[in-house]
């Protein structure tokens, strides 16, 4: 079996982006990390630990590699505390 990111990564994302943060603080380091890094989230809906961000009337161009890194690698929560 061999994975193909390149199927996945560089399209854009349609309709919303769900994230799950056990802690508000959570979301609020995430959505402060992709406002500085040039991604300004939309105010997310909440049910439990989820949290839906509704992209669909932004202007955020979720197939840049600028979204990727952030999304990924610089903003991304951790796994476990």
């Amino acid at each position: 079996m061999t994975c193909r990111l390149d199927l996945f990564i560089g399209h854009p994302l349609t309709g919303d982006l769900v994230m799950s943060f056990p802690f508000e603080s959570g979301l609020i380091t995430f959505v402060a990390c992709m406002r500085n890094a040039g991604f300004d989230l939309p105010a997310a809906t909440r049910s439990g630990d989820e949290y839906r961000f509704d992209l669909g009337g932004t202007n955020i161009d979720t197939s840049t590699e600028a979204w990727n890194r952030a999304i990924f690698l610089t903003c991304s929560p951790p796994f476990s505390d």
